[in-house]
């Protein structure tokens, strides 16, 4: 019976992740197009252990004229916050500097820097052309952490 389970979970991840696959030539329009969404699967905090994200509602949104994230955060902070609701990565963003790059193997490494946060200094959004990504944040007043998971459009967005 435990088999059993574990062998329908496989499954259903399996085809799941099937069905988000996107083409390279699709990520790349995607991401040049500036209306686009990451998906956090899984957290790394600096110097703790890795942790599977479950749920979907986790994510950084990228529009030309805003950034906002909703992203849970595990980590020392060197300053507690003033509202103790402000808990994870929450902000939202209407001047930030947007520097996109190809890497030597194709990838696409986009460096967000907002300019009207206080603790946010840099996210660097690393697109694989699978769809995978890899986002990273540097701090002011935390220690920095970074996430896995996939970027898709803004439609897809629930």
């Amino acid at each position: 019976m435990k088999y059993l389970i574990f062998f329908l979970f496989a499954l259903v991840t399996v085809a799941e992740a099937r069905s988000q696959k996107m083409s390279e030539q699709e990520v790349k329009q995607l991401v040049e197009g500036g209306s686009y969404f990451f998906r956090a699967q899984n957290m790394y905090p600096t110097g703790g252990k890795a942790r599977i994200i479950n749920e979907t509602y986790y994510t950084l949104t990228v529009q030309p004229a805003e950034l906002s994230a909703d992203l849970p955060y595990a980590g020392r902070a060197y300053q507690a916050p003033v509202n103790p609701s402000d808990v994870g990565v929450k902000f939202s963003s209407k001047e930030f500097t947007v520097d996109k790059k190809t890497t030597k193997k194709g990838d696409l490494e986009i460096k967000f820097t907002p300019k009207d946060l206080q603790d946010v200094r840099e996210c660097l959004l690393t697109v694989y052309k699978n769809g995978n990504a890899n986002l990273f944040f540097t701090f002011n007043q935390r220690q920095n952490i970074s996430y896995h998971g996939i970027v898709l459009p803004l439609d897809q967005k629930k």
